[in-house]
């Protein structure tokens, strides 16, 4: 995420970390990171929130988990 240029589009994240997650499925920064751009692209809402939801209950000392879940809570 923090390599991604600041102009690119929710939608090309989503596809990038789309393929990042078939690569990596089990990987829960993959999974983190396709949920978040899916969220932010308004794309596969229910699954990207019960990801986050997972990852949360998982590690919810995490920022980024849950900055994930507030973003699939305000979804």
């Amino acid at each position: 995420l923090r390599t991604m240029p600041l102009n690119m589009r929710a939608a090309d994240g989503a596809d990038i970390a789309g393929k990042l997650l078939e690569l990596q499925p089990d990987d829960p920064s993959a999974r983190l990171s396709a949920a978040y751009f899916r969220l932010l692209a308004g794309q596969m809402i229910d699954a990207s929130s019960e990801v986050a939801e997972s990852l949360l209950a998982a590690d919810p000392e995490s920022v980024d988990v849950r900055r994930v879940a507030a973003l699939a809570r305000l979804r």
